[in-house]
């Protein structure tokens, strides 16, 4: 009987890995923060538009990640994944699990970092999801891209060069340097750490070369906010070009109507509740993925500069253009 059970146990083990790795075929995408909002809009899109893909969905709740694969109705090209990217546990799992799907001669194509948070959140929670997340993610899953062409894709935004900008020339160009690296970069996150956890104001991040600009005082969100992504974009562009190989930048969706702004006021109706989108002036996710799906898969006639990455990305006004940067401008400015 321990003989036979022992031989169940094998072949169930065996069957899994099987099934695991058999459905793995094509070119294979994982996005963080999917379940829902952008990330669920990529993975749709990415399966629709491209036949030839399998999609790693993963979300920081197993239950919710399941489900969102489930809605996507694509049996053999998604896999749910749990990977919560403020856990160095958690994404160094997702990695083995991913790992093991693709098998010894699988790579990942594309790696598109979502997960974000906005409106409402200290620096710390900021820094947590959007910059060290943001490179625990990236740091964990570069050895799985494939090293000729892969495509790692950093869902950024508009402020993240806006502070740059604001940031003074030492801190800019400490940035922005060829020899800065994530020690660099972190080393600066921490200072700005220090003066938010003693309760300094704008003046106080001025006085560190971290200024908001008008930001500061008027929306203080919206300058925690972007130092938290203008450090990811510095990171961005330290792994763009520690791996030339592979693709890596940084985009702008814009503003896209999910329940991210759900939390800021002047998008909150009478009600309390999201204004409709049509009052808002936002992008459906659908349309808001738009750049993240040019870089995973186009070239140069749909705007993307296959030679070299490091840069930031955003559509034109009219949607029609993919437009880029370096990370201390937005694109067209």
């Amino acid at each position: 009987p321990i003989g036979q059970f022992m031989l169940s146990v094998t072949l169930l083990l065996a069957t899994a890995t099987a099934v695991a790795t058999s459905h793995i075929s094509g070119r294979a995408i994982l996005v963080t923060g999917a379940n829902k909002g952008q990330g669920f809009a990529l993975c749709k899109r990415v399966l629709a538009e491209q036949d030839d893909t399998h999609v790693f969905l993963a979300a920081r709740d197993d239950a919710r990640g399941a489900e969102a694969a489930a809605a996507l109705n694509a049996p053999g090209r998604v896999h749910g994944v749990q990977l919560d990217v403020t856990s160095d546990e958690s994404v160094a799992s997702a990695a083995a699990f991913v790992r093991d799907c693709l098998g010894p001669q699988g790579r990942l194509h594309g790696l598109v970092s979502n997960a974000g948070i906005l409106w409402g959140h200290s620096l710390d929670d900021l820094v947590a999801v959007c910059t060290t997340g943001v490179q625990r993610v990236v740091h964990e899953f570069l050895p799985l891209m494939s090293p000729h062409g892969g495509r790692v894709v950093v869902v950024s935004s508009g402020l993240g060069p806006l502070m740059l900008g604001y940031a003074s020339e030492k801190r800019r160009s400490a940035l922005m340097h060829p020899d800065a690296s994530w020690a660099t970069i972190a080393a600066m996150v921490d200072e700005c750490l220090a003066v938010h956890r003693v309760g300094g104001d704008g003046e106080a991040f001025a006085q560190i070369g971290f200024s908001g600009g008008p930001f500061a005082e008027a929306a203080p969100d919206f300058h925690t906010y972007g130092l938290a992504k203008m450090f990811a974009d510095a990171y961005m562009l330290h792994v763009a070009r520690t791996h030339p190989r592979l693709l890596v930048n940084s985009c702008d969706p814009g503003l896209v109507y999910t329940d991210l702004i759900g939390n800021m006021p002047r998008y909150q109706g009478p009600d309390g509740n999201v204004k409709p989108i049509e009052e808002t002036g936002a992008k459906t996710p659908e349309e808001g993925v738009e750049a993240a799906m040019r870089l995973l898969f186009g070239g140069e006639a749909e705007g993307v500069d296959e030679a070299s990455g490091g840069f930031f990305y955003a559509m034109s006004k009219d949607g029609a253009q993919l437009l880029h940067s370096t990370i201390d401008k937005m694109p067209g400015k």
